[in-house]
């Protein structure tokens, strides 16, 4: 079993629309082959109005055509630091799969304005 860490650095992210979610990629696509298990810490900070974030991970065999995404965790919208959660399988994702890369998802809860947030920390991953 082996571990890795990636670093989500702090960045300004926004949401438009409370129907479709909007994903920021922060790290480059790497090998998916070694992630079978994530989790995530993070922090918030100058949260607008109804914007929720969350760890995300996008998969894909090309670059440019994604093939299966999800959420690290759930959606948090308070100011502070959000502890690692317990570890997610994503074995279901990344199995036979070619790259993975990890960033930001936003979503807004209540309004279609433009809310933005910044936010910062890492990816955990494990091989099994």
């Amino acid at each position: 079993m082996s571990f890795s860490k990636a670093l989500l650095r702090w960045e300004q992210v926004h949401s438009t629309s409370t129907s479709s979610s909007t994903f920021f990629p922060v790290t480059m696509w790497s090998p998916a082959s070694s992630v079978k298990e994530v989790r995530a810490g993070f922090e918030i900070a100058l949260p607008e109005n109804d914007i929720t974030v969350a760890p995300a991970y996008q998969v894909a065999n090309v670059e440019n055509t994604v093939v299966a995404s999800g959420l690290i965790g759930t959606y948090q919208s308070t100011s502070g630091v959000h502890y690692p959660s317990s570890w997610q399988d994503i074995s279901t994702a990344t199995d036979g799969a070619q790259l993975v890369r990890f960033g930001w998802q936003t979503l807004n809860t209540s309004t279609a304005t433009r809310n933005r947030v910044r936010v910062g920390g890492f990816v955990q991953t494990k091989d099994s």
